[in-house]
């Protein structure tokens, strides 16, 4: 079973095909997000090619939000472009259910709480480039 372990973690590591990115120069992205003042903490953002401008150069990308930051290295940032940027944070509702589905046990209830505006409807773009790497948040419920 560890030699399993270790061989999946080095095709990740490597990648399927062994074959190093050869395309379109990625930018990492930073930056901080907050919530009516507060860092979001265990949410996400992401970064997906904004339809209106929209190339073949373009890929989407994101990661967690983690004590208000986010930080997606160049090996996993997006090309030169324009973004819909989208996030989510979902939080406990102080309510529990029963997971019916597989172990029985009681689960936590979560509700996402950032505004549709600012994910499924989003307002928010990011114009990625040379010098353009770093986006902050600042969200608000109303």
């Amino acid at each position: 079973m560890r030699t399993l372990v270790a061989i999946m973690l080095c095709a990740l590591t490597i990648g399927c095909g062994g074959k190093a990115y050869d395309g379109a120069k990625r930018f990492p992205l930073s930056g901080k997000v907050t919530f009516d003042g507060e860092p979001v903490d265990g949410g996400t953002i992401s970064f997906n090619p904004a339809t209106e401008n929209a190339t073949d150069k373009q890929r989407p990308s994101g990661g967690v939000i983690t004590a208000g930051e986010y930080s997606i290295p160049e090996g996993q940032g997006v090309n030169a472009g324009t973004y819909q940027v989208e996030i989510r944070w979902s939080r406990p509702t102080g309510k529990q259910f029963k997971d019916t589905q597989d172990t029985g046990e009681m689960i936590d209830e979560t509700k996402q709480v950032v505004p549709a505006k600012y994910n499924t409807v989003t307002e928010l773009r990011a114009e990625v480039g040379t010098g353009s790497t770093t986006f902050d948040y600042d969200l608000k419920s109303k």
